[in-house]
């Protein structure tokens, strides 16, 4: 599907998942790349550079809803066939990375993980997860009902690329407009995204 050059797309970090978290209530505009980014995990690309980043994130797990113990960050980019989405996981300790898993949907629970969960709707109850670890593995599943259903055997068309180095380690993600459903012929809409 085409979009023109008026296509916005707003992103609002929220909880899909009927999870108790707070202080993740960002905003963050898409912005249009000129020149698609190389897919290798190392945001160097041009699209990555300047562009709006969601900082303030919690903890999901340990100790819910407190600050984040490590940075990460998140950016939002789009062309006419991809949505993209970078992420910087910054670690004071990245020799200390678990990421055990390389098979399509891993068990994600037992490495470090970067979950992107995608709501186009901004309805809070529908959507996908995305998930990856520090070497690149997926997963990925529908999500419905407030989180109530899921559908696991659901294999979207995505992918990513990551890298590790001494300052952490970091996700490229690309999904082609097609993996979504979503209003179609309005040029600016908000989607949830977490």
């Amino acid at each position: 599907m085409a979009f023109d050059s008026a296509f916005l797309v707003t992103l609002l970090v929220l909880v899909l998942l009927s999870l108790p978290v707070s202080g993740q209530n960002n905003e963050c505009r898409a912005v249009r790349a000129a020149v698609a980014p190389r897919m290798d995990g190392r945001l160097d690309d041009p699209c990555w550079q300047n562009i709006p980043r969601i900082t303030q994130f919690t903890q999901r797990e340990l100790q819910v809803g407190l600050p984040s113990t490590e940075r990460t960050e998140v950016a939002v980019a789009y062309d006419e066939q991809h949505l993209y989405v970078a992420v910087w996981c910054y670690d004071q300790n990245p020799q200390a990375l678990i990421a055990r898993e390389m098979r399509r949907d891993f068990d994600y629970t037992l490495d470090d993980n970067f979950i992107l969960v995608v709501d186009p709707y901004r309805d809070r109850r529908n959507g996908i997860m995305l998930v990856t670890n520090p070497v690149g593995a997926r997963a990925d599943l529908q999500i419905f009902n407030n989180g109530a259903s899921t559908n696991a055997f659901w294999n979207g068309v995505w992918d990513v690329r990551t890298t590790v180095n001494d300052q952490g380690w970091f996700a490229e993600f690309v999904i082609p407009w097609y993996s979504f459903k979503y209003r179609v012929g309005v040029d600016e809409q908000e989607w949830g995204i977490n």
